[in-house]
């Protein structure tokens, strides 16, 4: 996505996942997507002449847990993220390899919505 697409659509997966609306920095361009979540601050910079939104998903799981690092908290909801706001595939890949890596992951079950 192009920096003009990015901002309406993180805010939308902010207002389905009821999660305040980060601040936003927009780096210099660079070949490769990339993103740095600032938790303390509830902001995230990005680069990339096109930014994935893999990437953006990535700084919003380490926002809405408030952590820094890939734990176990982290990585939850990154699969859980990314199985309701990119692909159901990915998803399930991303959870198969941190239990294929044997990282500490929820049952694969818990990624999905609970109403």
């Amino acid at each position: 996505m192009v920096r003009e697409e990015i901002q309406p659509w993180i805010e939308a997966v902010c207002h389905t996942e009821d999660l305040d609306i980060p601040d936003m920095i927009f780096g210099r361009k660079r070949p490769k997507s990339l993103g740095v979540s600032y938790v303390e601050d509830h902001a995230m910079c990005l680069f990339g002449r096109e930014i994935r939104q893999s990437t953006v998903l990535h700084e919003l799981a380490h926002l809405s847990v408030k952590a820094e690092n890939h734990g176990v908290l982290f990585r939850d909801e990154l699969v859980r993220l990314t199985r309701a706001h990119l692909s159901v595939d990915y998803a399930a890949l991303l959870h198969s390899l941190f239990v294929g890596c044997n990282l500490e992951a929820a049952p694969w079950g818990a990624s999905a919505r609970q109403y």
